[in-house]
């Protein structure tokens, strides 16, 4: 964590969701490193598709198999 931290890495709270993760991302970490566009093309897809599948899962208890399975849905649906 020390690390991430020196590196400019954004840590995780305690209660931070997978719905915020991205977005707090894409509107203070990342903005300045990525086009507009790009930016608003992620943004759309988090809401899209990340925060009605994952939203709600708090990011420090996010599994392996839960995001398996959210792959496994979305792929299913076309």
């Amino acid at each position: 964590m020390y690390r991430a931290q020196q590196e400019g890495s954004t840590i995780a709270s305690d209660r931070q969701t997978v719905a915020l993760y991205p977005e707090d991302q894409l509107t203070n970490t990342r903005k300045s490193a990525i086009c507009q566009k790009t930016n608003a093309t992620y943004a759309c897809l988090n809401r899209s598709h990340l925060v009605p599948g994952l939203g709600r899962t708090v990011l420090s208890k996010l599994t392996p198999q839960q995001v398996q399975d959210f792959l496994n849905a979305k792929l299913s649906a076309g």
